[in-house]
């Protein structure tokens, strides 16, 4: 079936979701969305307020078309300033859509590179600062509530910084993005930042791509956001109640998406070409922490490399998109899949511009998969339960002196292992990893998170680790950096149904960086985040197991990997 630059291949799921596009034209489901019915999602008082605060997102682009003239000023005012770097300090939401503009798009001729920081490692925050010239450098502070642990501690750091050198000038090298009356705007005015992008309070932050979240930091690179907001617009217009649900491309996979999961696979497998492949940490935040809740939702799966259909088992959906030439591997792997009657969605942008209608399209499909699914996509319950065991760690170390003590399970040379209570349970006096993976049952899905610095050679060895993950077992893996996947996937994690296996990775950092007003520094907080996120996973009966590394961390990693290689033999 095709629908503009969309195209699938569903096989057995082909029915099913006939009926599904049959039966929301009978429920008017398209035009209830853009009537802001809240019971689409959920009934109750409560959740039908959220709810209706959140759905801005959907005509926003129409707001944003009046900003053009302000934005494209500002980018003139930043062109003039000479700025050599841009540093876009957020978190989640606010961080994901600029690290796809900066990965697409950058860096643009005579426009400040874009850095991203949404990490409290602090060599990361150290990198940061090294890589820039500290009296030329614009830093937005963007974060929706205006307290955002992360966002507020970079900014502090940064601002300090800058203020040792510049005094009182220092907010002309400020700008904040946040929403109306929060304490970053009050705090932003008092200090005279260059400016204050004060947003709509209807959009949520998964979904504020659409708007000046996603658009400001794209227009300090040098993007035309002219262009980007028109192609917004166009998937606007072909998601309106005048077009037949079956010819409306975000409505369709949301359908796809849904009836998917009713059938088992709900781990939506997603393949980037390499010209836009960071779009897929944006997908994947997207639909994690929309429809990762209540014990159900959908597993975004981003990063593996294509297989074989007999690669994988039978709980994928398949999403490919590519923009510009893709390797003919690729194009070879999807192929057999589809020929193999694997579930199959392509869609094929005509230029990285195309991205605009994307960040629309799937923000369209998660509200009607999240009506299908009876899921409401536009709260994030359980994303407080890990920044709660996080305060309760930095309040033991203020009150104490230190952090409590963590049992140690099993040991190597360059790293040791703790289990979580639950997991603990489990596997009995059989304490060791080989243990440990044989609780991973079909149908789950094994997770590496990494509270290390985002350093090429690291990543490298985790890509290596989940390959081997899933050659030996043939789960689902996901893989991602601490804290920021927090933000992200660790909503599906906690909340989603309890099918994650997760391995978490921490280490003492050889750095620190104090944080200003803070009795703790980046070390510790990151320390926290890791074991918080370690708590919350073991409250919620998640199967979890700690790796410390020791430093160096290279070293502790091919340790793992042997040590990985040895389990396999044992458990699968």
């Amino acid at each position: 079936m095709k629908q503009s630059n969309q195209t699938s291949n569903l096989a057995k799921l082909q029915n099913s979701v006939d009926i599904a596009l049959q039966q929301l034209k009978t429920n008017n489901t398209v035009e209830r969305l853009w009537s802001h019915d809240a019971t689409l999602w959920k009934k109750d008082p409560e959740n039908a307020k959220v709810i209706q605060n959140r759905l801005g997102w959907l005509d926003s682009v129409d707001w944003l078309k009046k900003q053009v003239p302000d934005l494209l000023s500002f980018q003139k005012e930043v062109v003039a300033a000479r700025f050599s770097h841009a540093v876009l300090l957020g978190m989640g939401g606010s961080s994901l859509a600029p690290e796809v503009f900066s990965q697409t798009f950058g860096p643009v001729k005579n426009m400040p590179r874009l850095i991203v920081l949404d990490s409290t490692d602090p060599d990361q925050v150290l990198q940061v600062e090294k890589q820039i010239d500290l009296l030329n450098t614009l830093f937005i502070v963007s974060t929706k509530s205006g307290t955002t642990l992360e966002t507020l501690s970079f900014y502090r750091y940064f601002f300090e910084k800058v203020k040792s050198k510049r005094a009182n000038q220092a907010g002309s090298q400020f700008v904040a993005i946040t929403d109306s009356g929060t304490p970053l705007e009050k705090e932003a005015n008092l200090l005279q930042f260059r400016r204050v992008f004060v947003n709509p309070t209807n959009i949520g932050g998964r979904f504020s791509v659409l708007s000046y979240f996603g658009m400001v930091p794209a227009c300090v690179m040098g993007v035309d956001v002219k262009t980007l907001i028109d192609r917004i617009g166009q998937e606007k217009a072909r998601s309106t109640p005048q077009t037949s649900d079956g010819a409306n491309p975000g409505c369709f996979l949301g359908v796809v998406m849904a009836e998917a999961v009713k059938q088992g696979r709900d781990k939506l497998t997603i393949f980037m070409a390499l010209k836009i492949s960071s779009y897929g940490l944006w997908i994947e935040q997207l639909l994690a922490e929309s429809l990762g809740k209540e014990g159900k939702g959908i597993v975004p799966i981003f990063g593996e490399t294509p297989m074989g259909s007999t690669e994988y088992q039978n709980d994928r959906l398949f999403v490919f998109l590519h923009c510009g030439p893709v390797d003919s591997k690729t194009i070879t792997k999807i192929k057999e899949l589809q020929k193999a009657s694997c579930p199959v969605i392509e869609i094929n942008l005509a230029d990285p511009y195309d991205l605009g209608e994307q960040f629309y399209r799937w923000a369209f499909a998660t509200a009607i998969a999240g009506s299908l699914l009876g899921i409401n996509p536009f709260d994030e319950p359980n994303v407080q339960e890990a920044k709660t065991w996080t305060n309760s760690l930095l309040k033991e170390l203020k009150d104490h002196g230190k952090f409590p003590d963590f049992p140690n399970h099993f040991q190597g040379k360059n790293y040791f292992g703790t289990f979580g209570n639950s997991t603990c349970q489990k596997i009995a006096k059989q304490r060791n990893l080989a243990a440990f993976f044989k609780l991973v049952k079909p149908g789950d899905y094994i997770s590496l998170g990494a509270y290390l610095p985002y350093e090429p050679e690291i990543e490298k060895k985790f890509v290596a680790l989940r390959q081997k993950l899933k050659d030996k077992t043939k789960y689902a893996t996901m893989f991602g950096f601490g804290p920021r996947y927090l933000h992200s996937t660790g909503q599906l994690h906690k909340g989603g149904p309890n099918s994650c296996v997760m391995i978490l990775f921490t280490a003492d950092s050889k750095a620190n960086a104090a944080i200003p007003g803070q009795p703790f520094g980046f070390r510790e907080l990151e320390y926290a985040q890791g074991m918080g996120d370690f708590r919350a996973l073991d409250a919620k009966a998640r199967r979890v197991v700690r790796l410390h590394l020791k430093q160096p961390i290279s070293n502790a990693l091919v340790e793992v990997e042997k040590l990985f290689d040895q389990t396999f033999s044992a458990s699968f």
